[in-house]
């Protein structure tokens, strides 16, 4: 109990307590040494009756050496009992963040923490003013390869952190960048000076809206998920592929939802194998084929004849034989893991096509950089029409090649190259 008290009280308590138990018990061994010092009998020995209430004993005052014998026995427990009571309740100096400290820069540097602009890796701040040619808290990606930044929005990670990284770092990088900036910020500096292949996923940012005087065009890159698992070679690559996209990808929450969800999960899985049979590889047509036009259960019977594919006959099959309520708490589970984003226009759009890229382009050690953006007001700060006519290149140019850069590790570039302005905005803009 005293050990796990936090005030230091705890050590004269400990100590006190210790001297009394010790001086009890050092009392009641010097009575006994006395006892049969003066030749009594044994027999009479009481443990609440100690020498030490009879000190007026003339035996013991005529015997100065036979007194001294007893104080020392006396003194020898209840010295040795307060300091075991004193080292028992000792657990050193604590503090919230055990001995944690920042590190002085002799650390720093003893432990390849700090570096010039030249070295590739995380920036984590200066150790000067920023005009001084002092050195940056930097590592090495191999060295420090993980960080995580938790503060309150507005306190500047992206502009102490995510900026100053995503300028300096030369390797590949995935960024949520819910409000833009960043991809308006860093992306031309990325492209030219990093040599980084930059892709921008936006589905929400309109070009031309719909009711235009043409039809609704996006800036963004396309990327299709389905289409590489179409391109697989046999069903049951394709299987094996939307199955582990599904562990990916649906998530449920709610622990009511779990009985309903793997039902509704292979459901899901033979939806997409059938949009992939039947020539339209994506989520979007996916979700349409697992709503089934309405009746759920004739549109499941009916594909369950056409497909090709035991295994995505063998569900539909099953599916149709259950009842309505169950069916639809299946399909509304699968919606709300994840689906229900493909709901939106936007999104399904996206989402429909990816361009084929060979496979040295695919497995090429270019960095790329992809910017995923999900606000649907950036087309306010967006240049004008006749800079975005300047695009050099659709948005289905490169999209798969931003999902294999997703899914595949990218070395690094290597040399560093000429910094450019970033204060212009990349002018290689996509179109869906």
């Amino acid at each position: 109990m005293l050990h796990a008290m936090e005030s230091r009280w705890r050590y004269p308590i400990a100590i006190l307590l210790g001297l009394g138990v010790g001086i009890w018990i050092g009392a009641a061994i010097a009575t006994l040494y006395l006892i049969v010092r003066f030749g009594e009998d044994l027999g009479g020995f009481d443990i609440f009756e100690l020498w030490l209430l009879n000190l007026s004993d003339p035996r013991i005052k005529a015997n100065p050496a036979v007194e001294h014998t007893a104080w020392l026995i006396t003194a020898l427990p209840a010295l040795l009992l307060a300091a075991t009571g004193a080292t028992s309740v000792h657990r050193g100096s604590l503090t919230d963040y055990d001995d944690a400290h920042f590190q002085s820069r002799p650390e720093l540097r003893r432990n390849r923490m700090s570096a010039s602009l030249s070295q590739n890796g995380f920036l984590f701040g200066k150790l000067g003013s920023p005009a001084s040619r002092a050195p940056f808290v930097s590592a090495t990606p191999d060295r420090f390869p993980h960080a995580m930044m938790i503060a309150p929005t507005g306190r500047g990670k992206g502009v102490g952190f995510v900026l100053p990284n995503l300028l300096h770092f030369q390797g590949s990088a995935v960024i949520l960048d819910v409000k833009g900036e960043n991809f308006e910020k860093t992306s031309i500096h990325r492209q030219k000076a990093l040599n980084n292949q930059v892709w921008y996923f936006s589905p929400y940012d309109y070009v031309q809206p719909e009711g235009k005087n043409g039809p609704v065009l996006t800036r963004t890159h396309r990327f299709n998920p389905l289409q590489r698992i179409a391109d697989l070679p046999s069903p049951e690559q394709q299987y094996t592929a939307v199955n582990t996209m599904a562990d990916l990808f649906l998530i449920v929450e709610s622990v009511n939802a779990q009985s309903f969800f793997q039902a509704g999960r292979s459901l899901f899985v033979a939806s997409c194998l059938y949009a992939i049979e039947t020539g339209k590889p994506t989520i979007g047509e996916a979700l349409r084929i697992m709503t089934g036009g309405g009746n759920k259960k004739e549109f499941y019977k009916r594909a369950a004849m056409q497909t090709a594919n035991p295994e995505v006959a063998e569900i539909f099959l099953s599916m149709a034989d259950e009842v309505d309520k169950i069916l639809d708490s299946y399909v509304s589970v699968i919606r709300g893991a994840g689906l229900e984003l493909w709901l939106d226009p936007a999104v399904d759009r996206a989402t429909q096509a990816s361009v084929a890229t060979s496979s040295a382009a695919f497995f090429s050690a270019v960095d790329r950089t992809c910017f995923n953006s999900v606000r649907g007001d950036l087309a306010t700060s967006t240049p004008s029409s006749a800079r975005r006519a300047s695009s050099s290149r659709s948005s289905e140019s490169d999209a798969e090649g931003a999902g294999a850069f997703a899914r595949r590790p990218c070395s690094s570039s290597g040399a560093r190259r000429p910094r450019h302005s970033c204060k212009s905005r990349i002018r290689s803009r996509r179109t869906a």
